[in-house]
């Protein structure tokens, strides 16, 4: 009886054990994880300063991160922008459209009740 109380306090405290490094685990590999985070940002931030103060090119075009992505964002303003003018044309040349469309259908109309009549 003695044995069998031993090895289910034995158990429980192996059980307890085995939770702790259960969360210790867990807890080691967010750390991990967040300090790889870290050290990339870091990295990002050290080179990015480095292209500001000209100590190396980051593209022939652009000093650093930012004059690249202040590009992009203005290359996307001016698609908007064009996209914009295209799609007022669109709807101003849609009454056109429908007119043409419209005539079309009848001359459709009309060749198909002349091909019947003669």
């Amino acid at each position: 009886m003695r044995l069998a109380t031993d090895r289910q306090q034995l158990e429980k405290q192996c059980d307890v054990l085995q939770e702790e490094w259960k969360e210790e685990e867990r807890t080691y590999h967010f750390l991990s994880n967040s300090n790889e985070v870290i050290k990339a940002d870091l990295y990002k931030v050290q080179r990015e300063n480095e292209w500001r103060h000209g100590v190396e090119k980051m593209l022939p075009d652009f000093k650093s991160l930012e004059d690249l992505y202040q590009n992009k964002i203005t290359q996307q303003e001016t698609l908007v922008k064009q996209l914009r003018v295209d799609l007022k044309k669109l709807n101003e040349a849609e009454y056109e459209n429908v007119k043409q469309v419209s005539h079309v259908t009848h001359t459709y109309s009309l060749t198909s009740i002349k091909l019947l009549i003669y």
